[in-house]
């Protein structure tokens, strides 16, 4: 995620644990985990994390440590306090968050940290595999246009009406660049997902109607354990017809209405066969 924010209307800031910075003491200090798009509940605690004050409403941007206009405070204790408001995010009030939320990010800060995992009913020899599939995911579930409809399956499916709505979002945004509490929602879905992968998955696009050329994107490229899904349970298979079967099918159908058509008409012919049938 990154460190300051440009836009204070549109941007969202640094996260923090209320909890952890509390049990700080006089020396409070940001973790570096906390910087990770990923996370969204301390995994120490299971409070949810904020990414701006609570007060002022405010992001959370530690570069700009000034209660007042011209004074810069350099006490490490004044880390702990809004940048804009003065307000002690300690006393920020502590949400526990849900028991599914909890576990994804457990799996994300121990895969984080060991560099290996398992996560739902996968094994990861290597964590990268894991962040970039689950990545391209929430990217597609929460981002893209063509994700709303899976959206909105898996909210329902998991009854999240108190989780945040999607919103209508620009292009090529990333997960990590998102609001906390549309992250949260997001990540729910995906640990959802990856329980009996890929079953849930499979059966929630073809109920949706969403095909792997929705999902994927000529310009990134998806973890083998994504991709092979793709190809193996939601791809749709384009068979071409050659020319003599071509010639067949009108032959077939002149004989049976006895004049002439052309491959247009026969074409036609063959979707309205489809439909009745």
């Amino acid at each position: 995620m990154p460190l300051g924010v440009r836009t204070r209307k549109k941007s969202f800031g640094l996260q923090y644990c209320p909890c952890c910075l509390s049990e700080d003491g006089n020396q409070p200090y940001f973790r570096k985990s906390w910087r990770l798009g990923f996370m969204t509940c301390c995994p120490f605690h299971s409070v949810q994390m904020h990414d701006r004050c609570p007060k002022c409403h405010n992001p959370i941007d530690i570069k700009r440590l000034q209660k007042h206009k011209g004074e810069i405070l350099y006490h490490p204790e004044d880390i702990a306090y809004c940048s804009k408001c003065g307000f002690d995010l300690r006393k920020t009030q502590y949400i526990d968050v849900s028991s599914e939320e909890y576990g994804i990010n457990r799996v994300n800060f121990i895969q984080s940290t060991t560099g290996y995992g398992k996560a739902g009913n996968l094994d990861f020899c290597y964590s990268n595999l894991y962040f970039e599939g689950i990545r391209r995911l929430l990217s597609f579930v929460v981002c893209s246009s063509n994700g709303k409809r899976l959206f909105v399956h898996l909210k329902r499916e998991l009854q999240l009406q108190q989780m945040h709505h999607r919103e209508a979002l620009g292009h090529n945004i990333e997960p990590e660049r998102l609001g906390i509490n549309l992250r949260r929602t997001g990540f729910i879905m995906i640990y959802h997902l990856l329980q009996d992968w890929p079953e849930t998955f499979v059966n929630s696009c073809k109920i949706t109607d969403t095909s792997s050329h929705m999902i994927k994107t000529p310009y990134l490229e998806f973890p083998f354990w994504v991709s092979d899904t793709f190809f193996f349970n939601i791809h749709e298979h384009r068979f071409l017809t050659c020319d003599t079967e071509k010639k067949n099918i009108i032959n077939y159908f002149q004989t049976r209405l006895k004049k002439k058509i052309n491959l247009n008409q026969a074409v036609r012919l063959v979707k309205n066969l489809r439909e009745t049938n």
